[in-house]
């Protein structure tokens, strides 16, 4: 037998032992703590800064779950272990995992139970609040909101004037139907995550051509803490299902598929978040990397811009114009690092920080020893890794989402974040009981986190 041969047939060693699970989880929550510390102190004795009281993440209350609310909590973890049971007798098929991800993600929520979980995100304060919700309730003809959203947005609530028109729209779309606002949040949540979960999927099929994998990929990644918080009534998981779709088709091996998919859901995404930005570096770099080629990104570049143009020719809306006022609402007084470079610094901080926290240490851990074997195992998503890396630290020091709350409105990044832990797992380096815990593992970082926490925006 071969040295290769013997190696194939020696299985591979345990890596999540007891011992390694509490080092990293340990750890991760030692070292969140001392951060709090460290970063609290520093406000209140050598400089002052916008700080949550909780950083790194941004909107939260602690809380205890009640006699109710911890069995719901248990109920749902037995529908995990049944998902993952029945999920690996049929080899993790697509409508499978997309079903069991739909039901964990409002499973968990309703942990927070009803009003709190699908409810109070959408429309707390009713016209009084902050939300979308609110604004779309002010709405009385949709064609004159848009007509005449650039003198509008100024005066439109925290979020929504931060935003295109459509992420108002949206949700008045959606009253119109005759939506309540828990329908709604249901209807985002399973919407995002077909979204995500089909082109997820289909990423890893391209990229692995490997029946089984690209389903158990898809199935954890559904599990991330992230995903099971903020997938649930939030217009940013919308947008991240949308941009993970444009991704696929940036990937796409026949440029016409690619160039259609990838105008049709740039040009949704953009018209939901001046935050589509930062797929069109990830898409001009990817083309520029790997193909050596533009004429792809010039393409569908040039057709989101003509269609702007019709746009303000046919309605007089200014997308440009448009986002210059959302971003001059965002920064009042000019570039963050001039006008208040301390709150600058540890906002960028807080802003990693809190993608770190929702990803979680085991996940992180992984991509850590994944990012060495991501570029041998496919060129392809390790140059999408780095790029996306690149371009969210490029949108961070810009100024970029002012005051954190980045694990929610950076949902998109996950993706990226997932695929040095996919190279990781490609390669059939996890032992059986390994392949078994990780999952539960990243679900169980969720469900707690669901359990004593509350989190809005």
């Amino acid at each position: 037998m071969s040295d290769q041969q013997q190696q194939a047939s020696v299985p591979p060693a345990r890596i999540f032992t007891p011992g390694l699970v509490l080092q990293l989880g340990g750890g991760f929550v030692a070292a969140l703590l001392l951060l709090n510390r460290l970063v609290k102190l520093i406000d209140q004795k050598l400089v002052h800064f916008d700080r949550p009281p909780f950083w790194p993440i941004s909107i939260f209350l602690p809380r205890l779950p009640n006699l109710k609310e911890t069995l719901v909590a248990v109920a749902v973890a037995v529908l995990f272990l049944f998902a993952v049971f029945v999920l690996s007798k049929i080899k993790y098929r697509l409508a499978a995992v997309m079903l069991a991800g739909i039901l964990l993600v409002l499973g968990t929520n309703l942990i927070q139970g009803y009003q709190t979980g699908f409810v109070i995100p959408i429309a707390a304060g009713g016209e009084k609040g902050g939300q979308y919700y609110s604004d779309a309730l002010q709405v009385g003809d949709a064609r004159a909101f848009l007509l005449n959203y650039a003198q509008l947005q100024p005066g439109l609530k925290v979020h929504s004037r931060t935003h295109p028109p459509g992420a108002v729209l949206l949700f008045y779309l959606l009253l119109q139907a005759g939506l309540s606002p828990a329908m709604i949040s249901v209807l985002l949540a399973v919407v995002s995550i077909c979204l995500s979960a089909f082109f997820l999927y289909r990423i890893f099929y391209l990229e692995y051509k490997n029946d089984g994998l690209p389903g158990r990929l898809t199935f954890l990644w559904l599990l991330i803490p992230a995903v099971q918080i903020y997938y649930a009534a939030s217009l940013d998981a919308l947008i991240a299902g949308l941009l993970t779709g444009a991704l696929y088709f940036i990937l796409h091996p026949r440029p016409v598929v690619g160039i259609i998919g990838s105008m049709c859901l740039i040009g949704l995404a953009s018209f939901l978040t001046f935050g589509v930005v930062f797929i069109l570096p990830v898409m001009i770099g990817y083309e520029l990397w790997r193909k050596r080629s533009l004429w792809r990104s010039a393409l569908v570049v040039a057709v989101l811009l003509l269609s702007y143009l019709i746009t303000f020719r046919t309605i007089h809306f200014n997308y440009f114009d448009s986002f210059l006022i959302a971003s001059r609402l965002e920064n009042p007084h000019g570039f963050y690092l001039l006008a208040d470079p301390a709150s600058y610094f540890f906002t960028r901080l807080e802003g990693v920080c809190e993608i770190v926290l929702f990803l979680g240490p085991f996940l992180g851990w992984l991509l850590l020893q994944g990012l060495g074997s991501l570029k041998p195992s496919s060129p392809n998503l390790s140059a999408l890794t780095w790029l996306g890396a690149l371009t969210l630290a490029a949108m961070f020091l810009a100024g970029a989402f002012h005051t954190g709350e980045t694990a929610r409105a950076c949902l998109f990044i996950y993706p990226y974040l997932f695929f040095p832990v996919a190279a990781y797992l490609q390669q059939g380096r996890l032992s059986p009981p390994d392949a078994k815990i990780l999952p539960a593992l990243v679900f169980f970082q969720s469900l707690l986190m669901q359990m004593f926490g509350f989190y809005f925006w």
